[in-house]
């Protein structure tokens, strides 16, 4: 499927969701234990049946605290939509949960001042690269449902990078020299607290 074809889809599944009818359930959370490694996440889920949901999800990376340890520092904005399906719901869209989502990035990549401080620079210590890139993946979770419709939920979630394009192609190579696992798969991970609107 072609990049642009992608883009629109996601784009398009992200808008049926916010504009969804509200006579079914809604839902809005925060992945909290995201908030740990410098991460603003927010995911708003809607019910077409007790088994069925469509989740949209954005967040912003703004990188890990820098250490000398870290060579790279990257920041991005990514969002998507994701279909899930509940295998034995109690009380709506609760419990286990399977799901398939479509991941777009925008982002930039730069080498860490402190890193090249304590381990010298290098010929890329002064560049950086903006990139996109976009992932398909499955995402498992439970989620649960107090009496005054709180809720809070575990996921993880593993996906294939469809595609990434860097600027800087010299860099794109440098980076993923070091970081190989980012070339190709995505993973996602959270503990969500939020609220149900019924």
């Amino acid at each position: 499927m072609p990049k642009a074809m992608l883009k629109k889809l996601s784009v398009i599944l992200f808008a049926a969701l916010l504009s969804g009818n509200a006579i079914a359930q809604n839902e809005l959370s925060l992945n909290v234990s995201n908030l740990l490694i410098n991460e603003a996440n927010i995911t708003v889920e809607h019910a077409f049946s007790d088994y069925v949901s469509l989740v949209g999800f954005a967040s912003y990376v703004y990188g890990f605290p820098p250490t000398e340890n870290m060579e790279f520092l990257n920041t991005n904005f990514y969002f998507g939509p994701e279909m899930r399906y509940y295998v034995s719901p109690l009380n709506g869209i609760d419990r286990f949960f399977i799901g398939v989502y479509l991941k777009q990035a925008f982002g930039n990549v730069s080498v860490n001042d402190e890193y090249n401080y304590y381990y010298g620079p290098s010929e890329f210590s002064n560049q950086s690269s903006a990139y996109s890139k976009m992932a398909f993946g499955l995402n498992l979770g439970a989620k649960w449902v107090t009496q005054n419709n709180l809720l809070f939920g575990l996921n993880l979630g593993f996906g294939r990078n469809i595609y990434t394009q860097f600027n800087n192609e010299n860099f794109k190579d440098y980076y993923f020299n070091s970081n190989g696992f980012n070339e190709f798969y995505d993973f996602r991970i959270g503990f969500n607290l939020g609220y149900r609107f019924n």
